[in-house]
């Protein structure tokens, strides 16, 4: 049986302080990979600080983006709270974490942060009958996040070129004139 190094323990209640800090000043932190355990993590905090006041929650994004059914379900939740959750870009949002900060109320982004798009990637081996059905659905909900990408932005057919085929990087003054952010600022 291992036993807790102290390091490690000191460490978790260190991280403990600061997320219950930064839960009552009704800030959340979307950073990493957006996975499994952290949309479950963002949306309970955005539903439990919904529950407690109607008021203004700050995500703040650093994200390299990650799984579109989680990040998905991340804007769903934005859209169906009744207190408004406005969206600051620190550091980078890449691939699916550009959707969720389209989705903040304000949406604002640090001078020296960078957002990136890029088509949609999934991995899938298996048979060509199933593959084929998945596909289909995919390329579904491929469309689904362009007409997203194009309600939310100014983005020109030349963007969203390059971001069906490739990679699209912005500044974050690139992103203030092409309506992807409301102002630069954190």
């Amino acid at each position: 049986m291992r036993h807790k190094n102290s390091t490690d323990v000191t460490k978790r209640a260190t991280d403990m302080i600061q997320r219950r800090i930064l839960f009552d000043r009704r800030i959340i932190m979307l950073t990493g990979e957006i996975d499994e355990d952290s949309s479950r993590d963002i949306i309970e905090s955005l539903m439990a600080l919904d529950c407690l006041k109607k008021a203004p929650i700050m995500m703040r994004i650093n994200s390299i983006g990650g799984h579109i059914d989680q990040g998905l379900a991340i804007i769903d939740t934005i859209n169906m709270l009744r207190s408004p959750v406005h969206t600051a870009i620190c550091g980078e949002a890449c691939s699916m974490a550009t959707l969720v900060a389209l989705y903040g109320k304000k949406r604002l982004m640090t001078q020296n942060s960078a957002w990136m798009g890029h088509e949609m990637s999934r991995w899938g081996y298996d048979y060509y009958s199933k593959e084929k059905y998945r596909f289909k659905h995919e390329e579904e909900v491929w469309l689904e996040m362009r007409k997203m990408y194009e309600a939310k932005t100014k983005l020109t057919k030349k963007d969203m070129k390059l971001i069906d085929h490739g990679e699209l990087w912005l500044t974050a003054q690139q992103c203030l004139e092409k309506g992807i952010i409301d102002r630069i600022g954190g």
